[in-house]
C-alpha cells in the first residue's frame, strides 16, 4: 500500500520531471476496460537503457498508434532516472 502512494505522490511531480527520448518496445492489450500496456527503453548519454512501462486506458487502435520501435517522449526522475513515465502530452499518438 505504501509503494502505491509513493508511486502516486511521484507521478504528481512528474511533470517536472526531465525529458528524453524514448522507444516502444511492446504493447500488451489488457482487454476492456483495461486498455493496454505500453513498455518503454530510453538511455542517458552513456546511461541505460533503463526501462518503464505504463498503462493507458484510451487507445482506439494500438497498432498503428502505438508501433513497436515507435518514438515516445519519457519523463524521469533526474536523480533517479529508473522512476520514470511516458509523457503523454508530448508523445506523438498517444
Amino acid at each position: 500500500m505504501f509503494e502505491e502512494i509513493r508511486d502516486r505522490i511521484s507521478a504528481l511531480f512528474s511533470s517536472r520531471w526531465l525529458t528524453a527520448a524514448g522507444e516502444i518496445t511492446a504493447v500488451r492489450f489488457l482487454g476492456h476496460p483495461g486498455g493496454v500496456v505500453v513498455e518503454y527503453k530510453f538511455s542517458l548519454k552513456d546511461d541505460g537503457p533503463f526501462v518503464g512501462e505504463d498503462r493507458l486506458r484510451n487507445i482506439m487502435d494500438i497498432h498503428t498508434t502505438l508501433p513497436i520501435g515507435g518514438a515516445v517522449t519519457v519523463r524521469y526522475r533526474p536523480d533517479n532516472p529508473s522512476e520514470n513515465s511516458l509523457d503523454l502530452e508530448s508523445s506523438e499518438g498517444l
